[in-house]
C-alpha cells in the first residue's frame, strides 16, 4: 500500500513508481496539483485499488493505464475532466468504479466493453439545518 493523500503540492509521481511491482493499493486522493500519472504505472500489474479522487489538475491517464489487468476498484470522484485512454477497455477485471455523476458519464462509452464493471455514485446527503 502506498498512500499520498491530501498532498496539495505534489505535482508529479516519479517514473520509479513502476518498480513497486507488488503494490496492490495506490491512494493519491485529493492531490490537487497532481498533473500527470507516469507511464510506468502500467508495470504495476498487481495493483487492485487506485484512488485518484479530487485530483483536479489531472487531465488524462496514460495509455499504459490499460495494462492494469488486476485493477478491481477505481475511485475517481471529481475527475470528469480526465481524458480516458482507449486502452481502458483492457481493464476486464475492474469491478467497481466509484465517482460522481459527472465523472460517471465519461465512462458510458466503456460500459458495453466492461460489462462486469459497476459504477457507484455515492449519494451525499447534505443537511444544512441548524439546530439551536
Amino acid at each position: 500500500m502506498l498512500g499520498v493523500t491530501i498532498c496539495h503540492k505534489l505535482s508529479s509521481i516519479p517514473q520509479d513508481i513502476g518498480k513497486f511491482t507488488n503494490l496492490e493499493l495506490l491512494s493519491l486522493g485529493s492531490c490537487t496539483d497532481l498533473e500527470a500519472i507516469p507511464t510506468s504505472i502500467g508495470k504495476l500489474l498487481n495493483l487492485r485499488h487506485l484512488d485518484i479522487s479530487n485530483c483536479i489538475s489531472l487531465s488524462s491517464l496514460p495509455e499504459e493505464f490499460g495494462n492494469l489487468c488486476n485493477l478491481r476498484n477505481l475511485y475517481m470522484a471529481s475527475c470528469a475532466s480526465i481524458e480516458l485512454p482507449f486502452s481502458d477497455v483492457n481493464l476486464q477485471n475492474l469491478k467497481t468504479k466509484t465517482c460522481d455523476e459527472e465523472t460517471a458519464a465519461t465512462w458510458e462509452d466503456f460500459h458495453h466493453t466492461l460489462p462486469s464493471m459497476k459504477i457507484e455514485v455515492p449519494h451525499v446527503d447534505v443537511n444544512l439545518n441548524c439546530h439551536h
